[in-house]
């Protein structure tokens, strides 16, 4: 459903609010976000850029929604359009994915201290915004909600916090594909786009000398990265063990074909990715950085390498192919758990909780 009077005529509880034009997890976390909060009949209406991804996806999946119409993060059309949504709508809370448009949100909720701003966090982050300015435009959150605990002590490194705003941790959903049995298969798959940091040239110097095939799967976004990855590939002579997928919409269907999910990333916010292989029961190895302890600390079964440490992700790759049947056993483990606290009605319930 796109913009109309009919919409913005209706009273809303929530505004789910992602004004970014890119096709990634925030977008997709935006989407199911909306859609968990609609299904347990909570008025919800997602709010996004017009002709983005998130609107196109919005319109398939029949998500109740409005486009914003806008073309620098803080400008004139972008605050009237979304104040003239919060007061048609008797908007009552706002869950903003996204830093980038604080500033145009101030003054769109200037007058308005009945609306509770909601910021949801899910990417590291690295320069401090604890300025005079930014305090100023952060005095207007009521709840800073990060999507991991590793998230929470970041935010609360970088993010200035009022003294009357709430800070609190909620995972995000996954949609897990119904389980279905799988023949365990020597191989291994990376699920991420193609960026320096997303680890996909520590996987292939980590498999390197040992027999493991491995499939890339993301978007080819980063043209040098992408050159650097297959001069890799040729020098080390992999051209018959790795392939390149590039993008795919649906990274869990591959899952079939592999057992292990080779992830040694410089850093995660939470990782969908890794969730899903979790809930796949795929052997697991990670760097230990960020918030990848944090999975062993719910009770996953996984294998976590000295951070950047390739030679050490190549010694636990050896350590699983001679211990095969073992660590499939093992994995399996994990996906009742991650289908637990993963879950669509986990996280509606814990944000139905801080809802005014």
């Amino acid at each position: 459903m796109t913009d109309s009077s009919n919409m913005i005529s209706n009273r809303y509880d929530v505004v789910v609010l992602c004004l970014s034009h890119f096709a990634g997890g925030m977008e997709l976390d935006a989407i199911k976000m909306a859609r968990g909060l609609a299904g347990a009949n909570i008025s919800t209406l997602l709010v996004c850029k017009r002709d983005s991804f998130i609107s196109r996806q919005a319109q398939q999946a029949g998500i109740q929604y409005q486009e914003i119409d806008f073309k620098t993060k803080l400008s004139l059309s972008l605050i009237w359009q979304l104040r003239r949504i919060v007061k048609s709508g008797h908007v009552k809370n706002i869950i903003f994915l996204g830093t980038s448009e604080i500033k145009s949100i101030y003054f769109a909720l200037l007058g308005l201290p009945q609306v509770q701003l909601i910021v949801r966090y899910g990417t590291t982050m690295s320069s401090s915004k604890k300025d005079l300015l930014h305090r100023w435009f952060y005095s207007r959150v009521n709840y800073h909600l990060c999507i991991s605990e590793h998230l929470r002590k970041n935010i609360e490194l970088i993010i200035p916090i009022a003294r009357q705003a709430s800070i609190g941790v909620i995972y995000t959903s996954t949609d897990f594909l119904p389980e279905s049995p799988v023949i365990p298969i020597k191989k291994a798959i990376h699920v991420g786009r193609i960026a320096n940091g997303k680890g996909q040239l520590d996987a292939l110097i980590a498999i390197s000398g040992t027999e493991l095939p491995l499939k890339l799967v993301g978007a080819e976004n980063d043209p040098s990265y992408l050159a650097q990855l297959k001069a890799e590939i040729q020098k080390r002579k992999l051209e018959t063990q790795v392939e390149l997928i590039g993008h795919h919409p649906h990274p869990q269907k591959l899952f079939h074909d592999a057992s292990i999910f080779l992830f040694p990333s410089h850093g995660e916010g939470l990782s969908n990715a890794l969730i899903e292989a979790l809930g796949n029961g795929l052997i697991c190895i990670t760097y230990d950085n960020t918030v990848f302890p944090e999975f062993e600390k719910l009770g996953f079964h996984m294998h976590i390498a000295r951070d950047k440490d390739v030679d050490h992700v190549r010694e636990l790759i050896n350590m699983i192919l001679n211990n095969f049947n073992q660590e499939i056993e093992l994995a399996r483990s994990n996906i009742s758990l991650a289908q637990a606290i993963f879950s669509q009605k986990n996280e509606t319930q814990r944000l139905s909780e801080i809802l005014r």
